[in-house]
This record gives structure tokens, sequence and C-alpha cells, in this order.
């Protein structure tokens, strides 16, 4: 990238997508001059990032806020070109880490003043605390603490095409989407399972009295409501309402009865 700077002739396709895109040509001078500043503002960012992010591309959105802020800046204006640089880039660098958080910006706000109590207390007592004592110092119940930390731990993403390979075994090779199950899909024990379920239930309901197989087949099959039902019926809706009642709870006793088998 830097020999593209200092190159005139490999400048040359880009000063064309530039005017064609009626863009100001950015200074590469004082892109080279300033790629130090860059580098030190983009290593203290990823300090706070998790191992799995992508340094390449957090360098390359720092590298494009320092591009455009040699095309916005003024001569004229009264702070130096660094003090203005520095802006640009930390806006660009906070953007895409937001971008990149998975969690709400609200919520991410939480978490981080939930950490630094945490922080205060256990520099105070001058010891690590135990999920109960941070609860009861902070005030907080226990449900809410677990959900916090939950939030604050790193969510690591594991590409599935990377080819892996059992221990001294090189020709046993396999990726992660061959062997993981897809959880969306039911296998042959589940499918087994649901069939056989439809066929209880079909029996129950062959087992209950015309009048409550009328009421459901009208309520499930025709998306009735219990109003309508009751005019079908000439009886009131709620008496069909606790006629309903009745029915369900029926079938689950005779379902329940027949799995107990």
């Amino acid at each position: 990238m830097n020999v593209l700077y200092k190159d005139p002739q490999k400048r040359k396709p880009l000063q064309k997508v530039y005017t064609q895109m009626g863009l100001m040509e950015p200074d590469w001078d004082l892109v080279m001059r300033y790629l130090p500043l860059l580098k030190s503002m983009v290593g203290k960012v990823l300090l706070h990032c998790s191992t799995v992010t992508d340094r390449e591309n957090i360098y390359t959105v720092g590298l494009l806020g320092l591009i455009s802020a040699t095309q916005t800046f003024k001569r004229e204006a009264r702070c130096s070109f660094g003090s203005y640089a520095s802006i640009r880039i930390k806006g660009a660098l906070l953007d895409e880490l937001r971008r990149l958080d998975w969690l709400p910006r609200g919520l991410r706000l939480k978490v981080k003043n939930f950490q630094h109590k945490v922080v205060q207390l256990e520099q105070k007592f001058g010891r690590p605390l135990s999920n109960e004592e941070i609860c009861n110092y902070l005030h907080v119940d226990k449900t809410y603490g677990e959900r916090i930390k939950r939030y604050a731990k790193p969510i690591v993403y594991v590409p599935l095409d990377i080819v892996h390979s059992a221990v001294g075994d090189e020709e046993d090779k396999y990726s992660l989407q061959e062997v993981l199950a897809d959880l969306s899909q039911d296998n042959g024990r589940e499918i087994f399972e649901k069939k056989e379920m439809r066929q209880i239930l079909r029996k129950c309901l062959r087992e209950l009295p015309k009048f409550s197989q009328q009421l459901l087949s009208l309520y499930y099959v025709e998306n009735l409501r219990l109003s309508e039902i009751a005019k079908v019926f000439q009886l009131s809706e709620s008496r069909i309402c606790q006629m309903h009642s009745q029915v369900i709870a029926k079938l689950r006793k005779k379902l329940s009865e027949f799995l107990k088998r």
C-alpha cells in the first residue's frame, strides 16, 4: 500500500475513479506523513477488542478515515491537521466497532457501568468478590447479575469451512460444516416420534363425543372464533369457552395415560 502512495504512475487509476465520482483526490503526502498516527490509534483500539477481531479490517477503516480527513480538511481551519485527522480516524473506528458489536448501545453501556462498579468494589475490599457478594453490594438480583455477565462475554466466530484433521491422521480431513448437526432439521427419531404422536392424537380424537370433535374442528381447522362457534351451536360464548377447556383437559388426560403405557 505504501508503494501505491509513492508511485505517481500507480495513482492514475485512483485519480480517474475520484474524478468520475466527483470527489476530491486525497493528499497522499499527508496520508503518508500521518500513517504513524493511524497505527498508534488503531493499536490502542485493538487493545480493547477480542482476539477474533479482523485487525486488517479495523486498520483499513482507520485508513479510510485518514484519507477522508485529507479531502475535507480546510487549510484556514484553526486546528492542526493532526488534531482534525485524529477526530476523523477515531470516529471511523468507533462507527466500525459499533457496527461489529452484537449488543445494542444502551445495553453495552449497562454492561460497562456494571463492570466498572464491580472493579471499584474489588479495589475497595482488596479481593475478588463472589457473585452473591456483587449482587448484594449492588442491590441487584442474581438473575440480573448473571445476565449482565453473560452479555459481557465476547462472542467467538468460528468459520465452518476450515478444514481440520484428526490427530496423527493427515488423510482424515473434514470441515465443521460436515460434522455439525443441523438443528433446524428433524432427525429420523424426531420424525418418527412426531408421526407416532399424530397417530395417538387422532385415536384420542376419535374417542371423543361427536359434539366435541365438531367444536375442535371449527376452532382449530376452520379458525372460527368462540363467539362464531356459539352462534353455530346456538349457545352462549361463555358456555362454548367452558366446553372447549373441558375437551382440551380431557384430551391431555387421554394423551398422558396413553404415553404412560
